[in-house]
């Protein structure tokens, strides 16, 4: 790096980068010591580029084998090099299951954690008799036939607000004091592929996981919608919930309303391209 790429402490900018990943080989997103993490793959990236320590700020915590292709990083620098070289430059240092898809400026005082206003996840079911050799790291895959329609309603039932999240724990049922809003729950099929999307103002530990894994039993006839819902209320027990394996999830989304950057990850996620 040449002195011209560097300035003072006074011109130190805050970035914002929107990656994708495959976490299949990964303990998660966040930094852990003598772990492969998609944080620490991105700042021995910045390190490399860069020749300086980088702490970077990611917006979801994604578990180990989770993936995303939504993912917002925000780092602080005091190097002149415009957003599209910083992303150039991070491709070519990142593993190839690393992407970063665009880069732009954002307020120094921006928090690309706590002012997300909705994050939006994905869960992938491969439906079909014989397993995958492809999908077996992208999806969940299930071989008995599930009724997708009625699940959709079930999913459907989950959109509004509560006091205590739904399918919330991963030990014993509702032990955590949560609140939350289900902005948007939905699932579709094509083909053989079932879609479960979910959109909300916060997400808990395994919460996804055990949602699809209610779902399932909806689709295989073993729990109906009232139980379900009954249970997401924790007017019933849910000691027979399970959590699904991590492959099928993907962080999708992260908003950002009544900001510039809302309308870049409008953008460069649904159309591949900045808006004009």
């Amino acid at each position: 790096m040449t002195n011209d790429s560097k300035g003072g402490l006074e011109d130190s900018k805050r970035l914002a980068l929107i990656v994708e990943y495959q976490g299949t080989n990964y303990s998660g997103f966040q930094i852990q010591s003598e772990k492969f993490t998609i944080q620490g793959e991105i700042q021995k990236a910045l390190a490399k580029f860069l020749g300086e320590h980088i702490k970077t700020q990611g917006a979801g915590r994604t578990d180990s084998g989770v993936h995303a292709n939504g993912q917002v990083v925000a780092f602080d620098t005091c190097s002149n090099y415009p957003p599209e070289v910083f992303v150039n430059a991070l491709n070519a240092f990142l593993p190839n299951d690393i992407r970063v898809l665009a880069g732009f400026p954002v307020n120094p005082g921006f928090n690309v954690r706590s002012q997300a206003t909705s994050r939006q996840y994905q869960y992938l079911i491969l439906n079909r008799v014989y397993p995958s050799a492809i999908w077996r790291n992208f999806a969940y895959q299930f071989s008995i036939k599930l009724d997708h329609i009625t699940m959709g309603k079930a999913a459907k039932l989950l959109e509004g607000s509560y006091v205590v999240a739904p399918f919330v724990s991963q030990k014993g049922f509702r032990t955590e004091k949560t609140d939350q809003t289900i902005i948007r729950s939905t699932l579709t099929k094509k083909n053989q592929l079932i879609t479960f999307e979910i959109e909300a103002d916060r997400f808990y530990y395994h919460q996804i996981r055990r949602t699809v894994g209610a779902l399932l039993q909806v689709g295989a006839g073993k729990l109906s919608e009232e139980r379900f819902i009954n249970i997401a209320k924790g007017l019933s027990g849910g000691s027979m919930i399970h959590g699904l394996p991590a492959q099928g999830l993907y962080l999708s989304k992260v908003s950002y309303e009544g900001s510039q950057l809302g309308m870049y990850l409008e953008a460069v996620i649904k159309d591949k391209k900045w808006p004009k």
